[in-house]
């Protein structure tokens, strides 16, 4: 096996193909996980890609409290959750 590096040798060394361009991070700050899962959800089931991380910053709390949530989303799908975050009050 060998290592691949997109933009040696090719005509593409613009950036990513088409597809499988990187996501947007949209910080939320610390909210309640459930909260952003919910809406999270609704989104994915209007049919946009959205993916939630959240992290507790100090991990010896475990699950109490609120965690750091980012979510990440499709360029394209981009200002459309921007949108339903804001009007749902997460953003």
């Amino acid at each position: 096996m060998g290592w691949f590096k997109r933009g040696q040798g090719d005509d593409r060394s613009s950036g990513a193909e088409p597809g499988h361009e990187e996501p947007v991070e949209i910080d939320l700050g610390m909210q309640k996980e459930f909260e952003v899962e919910m809406e999270v959800e609704r989104l994915r089931s209007a049919g946009l890609s959205v993916y939630l991380f959240a992290q507790r910053e100090v991990p010896e709390f475990g699950g109490l409290g609120p965690k750091h949530c980012r979510v990440y989303v499709q360029p394209d799908d981009e200002p459309r959750v921007r949108a339903e975050l804001a009007s749902s009050g997460l953003l």
